[in-house]
């Protein structure tokens, strides 16, 4: 356990899977969570040469885990409300015998920040190839901040020419709000239960060939092996999964019923 001003870190240690949990509310799993992983490893494969990411929320670490099996990936920042979250992991860590966070936080390449993503977004002045959010629940407090159209416009504002944003998408309303600021995006049914959006101001390329190849190739094997991720069972999810895709040509004006910043709705439960 951590706690600080930001707020209260949990782990339950007892037997695996650790869970994690943050103010409260459950926040993932070590070994990770396929889902969380899922949404860090497919937009690193999807993306030609992602240079430098930006993840929102650290939770169990799944996602920024997930993100970092590129070998052209230079930087990755995380961005983390609750600073107590990282100490916790990092005392977990302490105690050993988890290849999941030796994995993950004796990574050099990634840069742990405290504080509120949308803020270090629209302060920090950079640019990413990929910015993602796996931070909260769309009814818990404040998450519809991480769920609106003007939090979708801001990602939209700061990625690198090709760069791609992506965020789960647990509800229609999310999707059509995801929709609405970008110009092309692409939602993957990777389960009956889970779906990822990736939107992107330049058309989104998919080639299944190329994503296997990239996420198949032996140093990406070997750093999601550190983790206890499965390559092969990755990509047969993947491989699997429906995709629809909306182009520039898809008429927006008649999205409706969307999550805004002073009125989210999915934070309010209405209906």
């Amino acid at each position: 356990m951590a706690e600080d001003g930001s707020g209260v870190s949990v782990l339950i240690a007892a037997a695996e899977p650790v869970e994690v949990f943050s103010n409260g509310l459950g926040q993932g799993l070590i070994p990770f969570a396929p889902e969380h992983v899922m949404l860090g490893v497919l937009p690193a494969m999807l993306h030609p040469a992602p240079s430098e990411i930006a993840i929102v929320g650290l939770g169990s670490g799944g996602t920024l885990f997930g993100a970092g099996g590129r070998a052209e990936t230079d930087a990755i920042t995380c961005v983390e409300i609750v600073g107590a979250q990282r100490r916790s992991l990092g005392e977990l860590w302490a105690r050993g015998r988890r290849p999941e966070l030796d994995a993950l936080l004796d990574d050099r390449r990634v840069r742990f920040v405290v504080g509120d993503g949308r803020a270090v977004l629209r302060f920090d002045g950079r640019r990413y190839d990929l910015i993602e959010a796996d931070a909260l629940r769309p009814t818990s407090a404040y998450a519809g901040n991480l769920y609106s159209v003007e939090y979708f416009e801001l990602l939209r504002q700061h990625l690198k020419t090709g760069g791609l944003a992506v965020t789960w998408a647990p509800t229609e309303r999310v999707e059509r709000s995801f929709v609405k600021a970008f110009p092309h995006a692409v939602r993957w049914e990777l389960s009956a239960t889970f779906r990822l959006m990736v939107g992107s101001n330049e058309p989104i390329v998919w080639l299944p060939d190329t994503v296997q190849s990239r996420l198949t190739a032996p140093a990406a094997r070997a750093y999601y092996r550190a983790g206890r991720v499965d390559v092969d069972q990755a990509w047969a999810t993947i491989a699997a999964a429906r995709t629809v895709t909306f182009e520039p040509a898809f008429d927006r004006s008649a999205l409706t019923d969307l999550n805004h910043d002073l009125y989210p709705r999915d934070e309010y439960l209405a209906g």
